[in-house]
């Protein structure tokens, strides 16, 4: 970390290490599909890095850590996940979409409610691509505003805090490029 409270340049995003954190998606599910790695391993590696580099970026409203275990196991034991292109890759989502059983508020208190109850359509295809979703992240209020700054606290660039990856999306830009996850939902 430098002195801003970013990621060193040239230190890459893999903090937490394990040789899993960092490797590109196609590669983290063509491992998942060969038997090289298991989807309950790279999904361990990614919360293990998310929950070290989280405090610093605020990248995430809802770190959905059990349940994203539990969707890392179904992959691992469906019969299908040598036909996912995504098969046991991380994901973050964005908060203006549902997901099932998760509170969408779009940033917004005035919007938090009941759980949803069935998965937005995007959320639905990287799921079936074996995709497991770790996490719903932060957005400005509405999805209206120029820096990621909704309840509870800022999104942060992290390769210098001092900088908010900004817009509608910021969230989910933090959670990449932190490492995180290799891949998130923006719209």
């Amino acid at each position: 970390m430098d002195a801003s409270g970013g990621l060193r340049v040239g230190a890459g995003p893999g903090g937490a290490g394990s040789g899993v954190v960092g490797l590109p998606a196609t590669e983290l599910a063509a491992r998942v599909r060969s038997g090289g790695l298991t989807a309950v391993e790279v999904v361990r590696a990614h919360l293990a890095h998310l929950d070290e580099v989280e405090p610093r970026i605020g990248a995430f409203r809802v770190v959905r850590r059990e349940a994203a275990l539990a969707e890392a196991h179904a992959v691992d034991t469906a019969l299908t996940r040598f036909a996912m292109p995504l098969a046991g890759v991380p994901v973050a989502v964005k908060d203006n979409v549902a997901v099932a059983g998760e509170v969408c508020t779009d940033g917004s208190p005035a919007r938090a409610g009941e759980p949803e109850a069935h998965d937005h359509e995007v959320v639905r295809r990287l799921r079936r691509a074996g995709a497991v979703v770790v996490g719903i992240t932060r957005v400005p209020e509405l999805c209206l505003y120029a820096a990621t700054d909704g309840p509870g606290t800022v999104s942060r660039n992290p390769w210098d805090t001092a900088r908010s990856p900004a817009g509608s999306s910021g969230g989910s830009a933090a959670a990449v490029a932190s490492g995180a996850v290799p891949l998130a939902h923006v719209n």
